[in-house]
């Protein structure tokens, strides 16, 4: 018992890790669709999010750029209640590729996964019924090495209707995570939508905890929107080009 009392705190402690290989839900429909355009990747693009029990806030903000290994990168800061991992990746012809994830765990600090090759953190191109595979590893002071592979996939177009607005067209993706660490394994699935033209709408975690978009100002180069939500009111405006 104390064995298995010593992995489940283990688990807790090295939960924020495990989530954070599930891509971050930031992520207009048309089949065969570009990943860039589920992703608006433009700098000082935001969108905030809240848990449907008004417990939990999450932001997350395009910054950068920084050069990592030669390249230079954008940088996804995703902040829930003050704790903050950054995903670095980059546009190029097949998809965007991660390259680098930071996760902030208490206790443990900065962890670092480097990606060599890059992965993806979403493909070219995107629709209904596609996968891909995100694997990585770190290693952790006192823990060892955590191996972790994400396997995701579009597995519904809905329209969806948060305190932001209502988005049709949004991708559903499931995300399943197997983390192998000396603890160790943990599973994990979570889901998430993105919108056409605006990016991520709607979350659930593996706790199943409910993220809900509330407010956003996202710009592309095509593309301007902002949105700011007044109870159930949302006030838009820009303008809007398909591709």
């Amino acid at each position: 018992m104390l064995i298995h009392s010593k992995e489940n705190s283990l688990f807790r402690l090295l939960f924020p890790v495990f989530c954070a290989f599930c891509i971050t839900g930031v992520c207009n429909f048309a089949s065969q669709s570009h990943a860039q355009n589920y992703y608006p990747d433009e700098f000082g693009n935001t969108w905030r999010l809240r848990s449907t029990d008004g417990v939990d806030e999450r932001i997350v903000t395009i910054e950068g750029p920084e050069i990592v290994n030669g390249e230079e990168l954008k940088i996804i800061a995703d902040q829930t209640n003050g704790d903050t991992n950054r995903l670095y990746v980059k546009t190029e012809p097949d998809g965007i590729k991660l390259y680098r994830l930071i996760a902030n765990v208490a206790l443990l600090g900065e962890i670092i996964f480097d990606y060599s090759p890059p992965q993806f953190f979403l493909p070219n191109t995107i629709d209904l019924g596609t996968k891909w595979i995100i694997e990585g590893e770190a290693s952790i002071p006192l823990l060892g090495q955590i191996h972790s592979t994400t396997d995701s996939e579009v597995v519904a177009i809905d329209d969806i209707t948060v305190p932001a607005g209502s988005f049709p067209n949004s991708l559903k993706i499931e995300q399943a995570v197997m983390n192998i660490a000396p603890v160790g394994n943990l599973d994990l699935k979570m889901t998430m939508w993105l919108a056409p033209h605006v990016g991520l709408v709607k979350a659930i975690s593996s706790s199943d905890v409910i993220f809900e978009l509330i407010s956003y100002d996202v710009a592309t180069e095509e593309t301007e929107i902002a949105v700011q939500s007044k109870g159930n009111l949302a006030a838009t405006w820009g303008a809007l080009k398909i591709p």
